[in-house]
Protein backbone atom coordinates (compact mmCIF):
# COMPACT_ATOMS: atom_id res chain seq x y z
CA UNK A 1 0.00 0.00 0.00
CA UNK A 2 2.99 2.28 0.22
CA UNK A 3 4.60 2.12 -3.38
CA UNK A 4 1.24 3.07 -4.60
CA UNK A 5 1.32 6.60 -2.51
CA UNK A 6 4.97 7.14 -3.60
CA UNK A 7 3.82 6.99 -6.91
CA UNK A 8 1.14 9.05 -7.03
CA UNK A 9 3.16 11.39 -5.28
CA UNK A 10 1.19 11.69 -1.87
CA UNK A 11 3.16 13.58 0.65
CA UNK A 12 3.04 16.30 3.49
CA UNK A 13 0.16 18.69 3.78
CA UNK A 14 -2.06 15.63 1.65
CA UNK A 15 -5.03 13.78 3.49
CA UNK A 16 -5.76 10.38 2.79
CA UNK A 17 -9.06 8.66 4.47
CA UNK A 18 -8.80 5.37 5.53
CA UNK A 19 -11.16 2.87 7.36
CA UNK A 20 -10.65 3.34 11.64
CA UNK A 21 -11.89 -0.40 11.56
CA UNK A 22 -9.13 -2.23 9.77
CA UNK A 23 -5.31 -2.98 10.65
CA UNK A 24 -2.77 -0.44 11.64
CA UNK A 25 -1.47 -0.88 8.03
CA UNK A 26 -3.58 1.09 6.50
CA UNK A 27 -3.30 4.12 7.98
CA UNK A 28 0.68 3.40 8.87
CA UNK A 29 1.57 3.54 5.22
CA UNK A 30 -0.06 7.00 5.03
CA UNK A 31 1.99 8.68 7.94
CA UNK A 32 5.18 6.58 6.27
CA UNK A 33 4.68 8.67 3.35
CA UNK A 34 4.84 11.99 5.51
CA UNK A 35 0.83 12.63 4.85
CA UNK A 36 -2.17 12.37 7.59
CA UNK A 37 -4.85 9.37 7.58
CA UNK A 38 -8.01 10.63 7.96
CA UNK A 39 -10.21 8.21 9.42
CA UNK A 40 -13.98 7.68 8.97
CA UNK A 41 -16.60 5.13 9.63
CA UNK A 42 -17.65 2.18 8.58
CA UNK A 43 -20.72 0.24 6.96
CA UNK A 44 -22.57 -1.95 9.90
CA UNK A 45 -23.43 -4.33 7.85
CA UNK A 46 -20.43 -5.18 5.29
CA UNK A 47 -17.64 -2.99 7.70
CA UNK A 48 -16.21 -1.80 4.96
CA UNK A 49 -16.19 2.32 4.35
CA UNK A 50 -19.34 4.26 5.06
CA UNK A 51 -19.98 6.37 2.32
CA UNK A 52 -22.02 8.71 4.77
CA UNK A 53 -18.88 9.48 6.46
CA UNK A 54 -16.30 9.46 3.86
CA UNK A 55 -18.27 12.51 2.32
CA UNK A 56 -18.44 14.28 5.31
CA UNK A 57 -14.70 13.49 6.05
CA UNK A 58 -13.72 15.18 2.80
CA UNK A 59 -16.19 18.31 3.57
CA UNK A 60 -14.89 18.36 6.93
CA UNK A 61 -10.80 18.89 5.00
CA UNK A 62 -12.24 20.93 2.36
CA UNK A 63 -13.63 23.39 4.94
CA UNK A 64 -10.64 23.59 7.30
CA UNK A 65 -8.24 24.12 4.67
CA UNK A 66 -5.22 23.09 6.03
CA UNK A 67 -4.83 19.81 4.10
CA UNK A 68 -5.84 18.50 0.49
CA UNK A 69 -8.01 15.70 -0.05
CA UNK A 70 -5.55 13.29 -1.63
CA UNK A 71 -6.60 9.76 -2.01
CA UNK A 72 -8.66 7.04 -0.47
CA UNK A 73 -7.95 3.62 0.55
CA UNK A 74 -11.05 1.53 0.16
CA UNK A 75 -11.26 -2.31 0.65
CA UNK A 76 -12.57 -2.81 -3.24
CA UNK A 77 -11.37 -4.23 -6.38
CA UNK A 78 -11.19 -1.40 -8.24
CA UNK A 79 -8.81 1.94 -8.17
CA UNK A 80 -5.69 3.53 -9.67
CA UNK A 81 -3.68 0.25 -8.24
CA UNK A 82 -4.85 -2.52 -6.25
CA UNK A 83 -2.98 -4.13 -3.61
CA UNK A 84 -3.40 -7.54 -2.19
CA UNK A 85 -1.40 -9.28 0.97
CA UNK A 86 0.08 -12.71 0.57
CA UNK A 87 0.56 -12.92 4.29
CA UNK A 88 -0.13 -16.41 5.65
CA UNK A 89 -3.56 -15.78 7.52
CA UNK A 90 -5.37 -14.44 3.94
CA UNK A 91 -7.13 -16.75 1.53
CA UNK A 92 -4.13 -16.78 -0.66
CA UNK A 93 -1.61 -16.89 1.29
CA UNK A 94 2.27 -17.41 1.25
CA UNK A 95 4.47 -18.80 4.27
CA UNK A 96 6.06 -15.50 5.15
CA UNK A 97 5.31 -11.91 3.65
CA UNK A 98 4.19 -10.63 0.52
CA UNK A 99 1.99 -8.74 -1.25
CA UNK A 100 0.78 -7.70 -5.49
CA UNK A 101 0.09 -4.76 -6.79
CA UNK A 102 -2.84 -4.94 -9.82
CA UNK A 103 -3.08 -1.43 -12.66
CA UNK A 104 -3.64 -1.11 -16.01
CA UNK A 105 -1.35 2.07 -16.62
CA UNK A 106 1.89 0.56 -17.92
CA UNK A 107 3.43 3.48 -16.82
CA UNK A 108 2.10 3.72 -13.40
CA UNK A 109 3.16 -0.45 -12.99
CA UNK A 110 6.78 0.70 -14.03
CA UNK A 111 6.71 3.33 -11.32
CA UNK A 112 6.15 0.75 -9.04
CA UNK A 113 8.59 -1.43 -9.78
CA UNK A 114 10.98 0.78 -9.72
CA UNK A 115 10.57 2.26 -5.86
CA UNK A 116 10.13 -1.83 -5.23
CA UNK A 117 13.50 -2.13 -5.95
CA UNK A 118 15.26 0.36 -4.68
CA UNK A 119 14.27 2.96 -7.10
CA UNK A 120 15.71 1.76 -10.34
CA UNK A 121 15.72 3.02 -13.53
CA UNK A 122 16.50 1.02 -16.73
CA UNK A 123 19.63 -0.88 -15.22
CA UNK A 124 20.57 -2.44 -12.31
CA UNK A 125 22.57 0.13 -10.59
CA UNK A 126 20.50 3.13 -12.36
CA UNK A 127 18.59 4.48 -9.23
CA UNK A 128 16.44 7.26 -10.92
CA UNK A 129 14.19 7.72 -7.22
CA UNK A 130 14.02 6.80 -3.86
CA UNK A 131 12.69 3.43 -3.35
CA UNK A 132 12.81 0.69 -1.13
CA UNK A 133 13.38 -2.82 -1.04
CA UNK A 134 9.81 -4.34 -1.34
CA UNK A 135 10.45 -7.59 -3.67
CA UNK A 136 8.95 -10.68 -3.52
CA UNK A 137 11.56 -13.87 -2.84
CA UNK A 138 11.11 -16.64 -5.12
CA UNK A 139 10.70 -19.56 -2.84
CA UNK A 140 7.30 -17.04 -1.55
CA UNK A 141 6.38 -16.60 -5.58
CA UNK A 142 6.73 -20.56 -6.15
CA UNK A 143 4.14 -21.20 -3.06
CA UNK A 144 2.07 -18.76 -4.67
CA UNK A 145 1.62 -20.20 -8.14
CA UNK A 146 0.87 -23.53 -6.76
CA UNK A 147 -1.98 -22.16 -4.26
CA UNK A 148 -3.16 -20.07 -6.66
CA UNK A 149 -3.88 -23.17 -8.94
CA UNK A 150 -7.19 -23.78 -6.35
CA UNK A 151 -7.90 -20.63 -5.26
CA UNK A 152 -11.36 -20.79 -7.08
CA UNK A 153 -11.94 -24.03 -5.27
CA UNK A 154 -11.54 -22.74 -1.99
CA UNK A 155 -13.35 -19.79 -2.85
CA UNK A 156 -16.33 -21.82 -3.30
CA UNK A 157 -15.78 -23.76 -0.25
CA UNK A 158 -15.75 -20.97 2.02
CA UNK A 159 -18.77 -19.62 0.39
CA UNK A 160 -20.42 -22.65 1.79
CA UNK A 161 -19.38 -22.59 5.13
CA UNK A 162 -20.21 -19.07 5.35
CA UNK A 163 -23.38 -19.89 3.83
CA UNK A 164 -24.19 -22.18 6.57
CA UNK A 165 -22.88 -19.79 9.17
CA UNK A 166 -25.52 -17.49 8.43
CA UNK A 167 -28.38 -20.00 8.51
CA UNK A 168 -27.30 -21.21 11.64
CA UNK A 169 -26.11 -18.16 13.68
CA UNK A 170 -28.50 -15.33 11.32
CA UNK A 171 -31.03 -15.40 14.52
CA UNK A 172 -28.26 -15.23 17.24
CA UNK A 173 -25.60 -12.88 16.09
CA UNK A 174 -25.33 -9.65 14.00
CA UNK A 175 -22.78 -11.00 10.91
CA UNK A 176 -21.24 -9.30 7.99
CA UNK A 177 -23.20 -9.77 4.65
CA UNK A 178 -22.18 -9.13 1.09
CA UNK A 179 -23.55 -6.16 -1.01
CA UNK A 180 -25.90 -7.30 -4.23
CA UNK A 181 -23.46 -8.82 -7.04
CA UNK A 182 -20.11 -9.28 -4.52
CA UNK A 183 -18.76 -12.34 -3.42
CA UNK A 184 -16.58 -12.43 -0.11
CA UNK A 185 -13.21 -14.09 0.33
CA UNK A 186 -14.32 -14.76 4.16
CA UNK A 187 -10.89 -14.32 5.43
CA UNK A 188 -12.87 -14.16 8.37
CA UNK A 189 -16.65 -14.59 9.15
CA UNK A 190 -17.25 -11.76 11.81
CA UNK A 191 -20.24 -11.58 14.10
CA UNK A 192 -21.15 -8.97 16.73
CA UNK A 193 -23.24 -9.77 19.75
CA UNK A 194 -23.19 -7.97 23.10
CA UNK A 195 -22.45 -11.20 25.04
CA UNK A 196 -19.06 -11.84 23.23
CA UNK A 197 -16.50 -12.70 26.08
CA UNK A 198 -19.32 -15.06 27.06
CA UNK A 199 -19.67 -16.74 23.55
CA UNK A 200 -15.93 -16.81 22.84
CA UNK A 201 -15.04 -18.53 26.59
CA UNK A 202 -18.15 -20.93 25.32
CA UNK A 203 -16.52 -21.18 22.00
CA UNK A 204 -13.58 -22.13 23.42
CA UNK A 205 -14.55 -24.77 25.82
CA UNK A 206 -15.27 -26.56 22.70
CA UNK A 207 -12.78 -25.99 20.78
CA UNK A 208 -13.72 -23.45 18.37
CA UNK A 209 -11.12 -20.88 18.12
CA UNK A 210 -12.46 -17.09 17.89
CA UNK A 211 -10.24 -13.87 17.55
CA UNK A 212 -11.19 -10.30 18.29
CA UNK A 213 -11.25 -8.06 15.18
CA UNK A 214 -10.19 -5.73 16.16
CA UNK A 215 -9.52 -4.90 20.45
CA UNK A 216 -9.37 -1.10 19.12
CA UNK A 217 -10.45 1.19 16.25
CA UNK A 218 -7.39 2.77 15.22
CA UNK A 219 -8.78 6.91 15.56
CA UNK A 220 -8.72 5.33 19.36
CA UNK A 221 -4.84 4.06 19.24
CA UNK A 222 -2.19 5.70 20.96
CA UNK A 223 -0.15 6.00 17.87
CA UNK A 224 -3.20 7.79 15.65
CA UNK A 225 -5.26 9.82 18.21
CA UNK A 226 -4.26 13.39 16.85
CA UNK A 227 -5.25 12.56 13.40
CA UNK A 228 -8.56 13.92 11.47
CA UNK A 229 -11.49 11.33 11.91
CA UNK A 230 -15.21 11.20 11.17
CA UNK A 231 -17.43 8.77 13.07
CA UNK A 232 -21.15 7.76 12.37
CA UNK A 233 -21.02 10.62 9.64
CA UNK A 234 -20.25 13.22 12.28
CA UNK A 235 -16.88 15.26 12.19
CA UNK A 236 -14.46 14.76 15.36
CA UNK A 237 -11.88 17.08 14.83
CA UNK A 238 -10.26 16.61 18.45
CA UNK A 239 -6.71 16.58 17.36
CA UNK A 240 -4.16 18.09 20.12
CA UNK A 241 -7.17 20.25 20.91
CA UNK A 242 -8.13 16.27 22.81
CA UNK A 243 -10.23 16.61 26.42
CA UNK A 244 -9.97 14.77 29.45
CA UNK A 245 -13.83 14.06 29.06
CA UNK A 246 -14.07 13.62 25.29
CA UNK A 247 -14.34 10.19 25.22
CA UNK A 248 -15.03 7.88 22.38
CA UNK A 249 -17.46 5.00 22.94
CA UNK A 250 -15.93 1.82 22.25
CA UNK A 251 -18.46 -0.80 21.77
CA UNK A 252 -17.53 -3.54 24.07
CA UNK A 253 -19.30 -6.63 21.81
CA UNK A 254 -17.59 -5.84 18.35
CA UNK A 255 -16.45 -7.91 17.52
CA UNK A 256 -15.54 -11.19 17.83
CA UNK A 257 -14.48 -13.65 14.94
CA UNK A 258 -14.56 -17.59 14.07
CA UNK A 259 -12.01 -18.85 12.37
CA UNK A 260 -12.20 -22.25 10.95
CA UNK A 261 -11.95 -24.25 8.61
CA UNK A 262 -13.59 -24.27 5.08
CA UNK A 263 -14.96 -27.95 5.62
CA UNK A 264 -18.39 -27.51 5.08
Amino acid sequence: MLLPLFAAGVGPGDAVFVPSFTFAATAEVVALAKAEPVFVDVDPHTYNIDIASLEAAIAMIKKEGRLKPKAIIPVDLFGAVGSTSFYPAKPLGCYGDGGAMFTNDDALAEQLRSFAFHGKGETQYDNVRVGINSRLDTIQAAILIEKLAILEDEMVARQVVAKRYAEGLGDVVTAARNLDGSRSAWAQYAIETPKRDGLRAHLGEKGIPSVIYYVKPLHAQVAYRDYPRTLDGQPLVYGKRRQSDDEDFANPHFIASGRAGVNP
